[in-house]
């Protein structure tokens, strides 16, 4: 029998490599111009990159642990803790990655992304545990699928920067 959500999770993995390959073309059309990539151009490339990757392989995690023919509860569980166990560090060390590319301050849209991600992150504890209601697909589904359109929003933020343009939305990005 098919885990409940799987086609679900396997189209987001596929955007989540979508997404990784579409800010790879914008990074060699940049790279054809001859134009230098600022020090927080590089670093959003690299988040946007990651959290494309993260997204692919997230999504098919479940898929991965229902092959140990464990309950579907303890799948969410497994994989809800593990990508709790994995953003933990990642947020946390996120706002000092930025600082080695940028000496500025992060712009208001980027404290808010941060602070979703926080929030996400303890939406999959919450899984994880089971309380208030128990592990399921829908929460681990939705904090990827939020992960995935997250990323699309900082890029979509940061589009005509990575193009050598400037833009009304593309104020010191991620």
């Amino acid at each position: 029998m098919e885990l409940g959500g799987s086609v679900y999770l396997y189209a987001l993995a596929a955007l989540g490599m979508t997404f990784s390959t579409t800010v790879a073309i914008f990074v060699v059309l940049r790279h054809a111009s001859g134009a230098p990539f600022s020090p927080v151009q590089t670093y959003a490339i690299e988040v946007l990159m990651e959290r494309g990757f993260l997204v692919a392989g997230f999504g098919v995690l479940p898929m991965l642990v229902e092959l140990f023919a464990v309950t579907p509860s303890a799948i969410w569980r497994i994989c809800s803790a593990a990508l709790f166990a994995f953003f933990v560090p990642y947020w946390l060390l996120n706002p000092r990655r930025r600082r080695r590319y940028s000496n500025g301050p992060a712009p208001l849209f980027i404290l808010i992304v941060w602070a979703a991600d926080w929030l996400l992150t303890l939406w999959l504890l919450a899984n994880a545990i089971g309380y208030p209601a128990l592990p399921a697909s829908g929460p681990y589904a939705a904090s990827v699928t939020f992960l995935l359109a997250q990323s699309c929003y900082v890029f979509m933020r940061r589009l005509l920067d990575f193009l050598g343009r400037a833009g009304p939305l593309s104020s010191q990005g991620p």
